[in-house]
């Protein structure tokens, strides 16, 4: 795949008088001669969230895109065109792309450039279910492939692969996750969230987040996060930590999604997790905000796995229905102090196996394709397309427990849901009768209300009426009937054709 240094170093593409200046013309003959230029073989140049891009490289070899800015354009312009003028004895002197023609072709709306959304590392599925294994960009995918340096060394995956190569496949991924002290579906969430990079395509719509969770640092879960990464990307993941407020989050956010990354990790997760930004992002296809120093709102499409870390976290209802827990629990004080791993040093296991992983990723998927695609039958709401894809590939793979999760979410939901132990004695004081934010307190002690004074208490528990207003509770709804001396007003509602549960619905 050629290079963005390779394409600045080729021939140069036109010549022009800095002096005779018909910036019109110029402009015309500039985009024209790099549309042409980036048609010929492999293109280097963009159009990524309705940005102009290329590909730049960090130091650990990690392929991201880098907006053209002006300084760039100009670079661009410097060495792909020859800039003259005439001395005063009329001979030709070099000149440098006058600043009018380097901001005029830069802003030039909708130029004919392929359109990209992400950079993968890894063969990964056309929507046709091809493998793409040639680098370069695929724009049936509006994919760049930028193979890993290992990946010549993979084995081939067979069209139809049989109960063997499936057993393989499967045997493989459990050497590398055999020492997590998983919970519940863990591994098998760990493997859904290891496919999805490869997969991304197939999937129409969003994909949720994928959190690791545990109990206590040290079990395991940002390792397990890097092991994943490291399968899917092919290098190191740089890890983004949670931010202080939500127009930071935002920017981050923002600011990741427009390099075209495969994976965004949210590392080590301490506070509370109630993100607008991050719960807009998880549901959409495109995510919008506005450019650092300009005045200038841009989006960047959302085509990348989502990963976080966290100690026994707390989550938004919000956030919750977005995420897909994967638990870890160790079952001791001080899980960093284990010693009874089968891999001890499994990064780089990963490392030397890294071609071998993932043909074992290709021929799980490339079995369910060979079995007609079914859909999996469990649905995660607002991720139907996800659920079909990934729930379809693990039950032909054989892996159960895909979006077991009822119990786990549960433990994640925050307390806008704390109002579940108010209902049974709420409706046995009052019945269906109309009441006051101040009785509804009398009954507190059924709530964890927190704060230092009954004040504090008080208004802790109007926002959290107000906050589950309309909300179902089982057969049961709370409604606001307005107001009545600065008070509010509330009644419990029972719900025509819906059986009593004691719990809370889904709301």
């Amino acid at each position: 795949m050629k290079s963005i240094n390779q394409f600045l170093d080729e021939n140069v593409l036109g010549r022009f008088n800095v002096v005779v200046m018909n910036l019109r013309k110029i402009t015309g003959n500039v985009l024209r001669a790099l549309v042409t230029a980036n048609g010929q073989g492999d293109p280097v140049l963009f159009r990524h969230g309705g940005a102009l891009v290329w590909i730049e490289f960090d130091d650990d070899g990690s392929p991201a895109f880098r907006e053209i800015t002006l300084d760039r354009m100009r670079l661009l312009l410097a060495r792909r065109f020859s800039w003259y003028r005439r001395n005063l004895n009329g001979k030709e002197v070099a000149a440098c792309p006058p600043m009018e023609v380097v901001r005029d072709v830069l802003v030039f709306p909708n130029i004919d450039l392929p359109v990209v959304e992400r950079i993968v590392c890894v063969p990964f599925f056309a929507p046709d279910g091809t493998i793409q294994t040639e680098p370069g960009y695929n724009p049936a995918t509006r994919a760049i492939f930028q193979p890993c340096d290992d990946m010549d060394a993979m084995l081939p995956v067979s069209d139809s692969p049989d109960s063997d190569e499936m057993a393989t496949a499967l045997a493989i991924f459990d050497d590398v996750v055999v020492d997590f002290p998983f919970v519940g579906p863990g591994k098998t969430h760990t493997l859904a969230a290891l496919l999805v990079p490869f997969v991304r395509a197939l999937i129409d719509g969003p994909t949720p987040l994928h959190l690791l969770e545990k109990p206590a640092p040290g079990t395991g879960a940002t390792l397990l996060a890097q092991v994943i990464c490291d399968i899917c990307l092919g290098y190191p993941v740089a890890a983004m930590t949670e931010a202080h407020g939500e127009d930071e989050f935002s920017r981050k956010i923002h600011s990741k999604l427009r390099s075209g990354p495969t994976a965004i990790l949210l590392d080590n997760l301490r506070h509370h997790l109630d993100s607008a930004a991050l719960a807009v992002a998880l549901t959409n296809d495109m995510f919008g905000d506005r450019i650092i120093q300009r005045s200038e709102i841009a989006s960047a499409p959302v085509r990348c796995l989502w990963l976080a870390t966290a100690n026994n976290p707390s989550l938004s209802p919000q956030m919750a229905r977005r995420t897909i827990p994967i638990r870890l629990d160790a079952q001791m004080e001080r899980p960093h102090l284990r010693t009874d791993f089968r891999q001890a040093n499994l990064r780089e296991f990963v490392r030397s196996n890294h071609a071998l992983l993932v043909w074992a990723v290709l021929t799980m998927v490339r079995g369910w394709i060979a079995a007609g695609r079914p859909k999996g039958t469990k649905k995660l709401g607002m991720y139907e397309s996800y659920s079909e894809v990934i729930g379809g590939i693990l039950d032909v793979a054989g892996v159960p427990g895909f979006l077991d999760i009822p119990q786990e979410q549960a433990a994640l939901e925050d307390d806008e849901a704390s109002l579940a132990p108010l209902i049974p004695l709420w409706l046995e004081t009052f019945g269906f009768d109309t009441v006051s934010t101040a009785q509804l307190f009398e009954l507190r002690p059924e709530l964890d209300l927190g704060g230092k004074t009954e004040m504090e208490q008080k208004i802790r528990l109007g926002k959290l009426l107000r906050a589950n207003r309309d909300r179902r509770f089982g057969d049961l709804v709370i409604v606001h009937e307005g107001k009545r001396g600065g008070s509010s007003l509330w009644r419990l509602v029972r719900v025509a054709g819906c059986s009593s549960t004691g719990g809370q619905g889904a709301g």
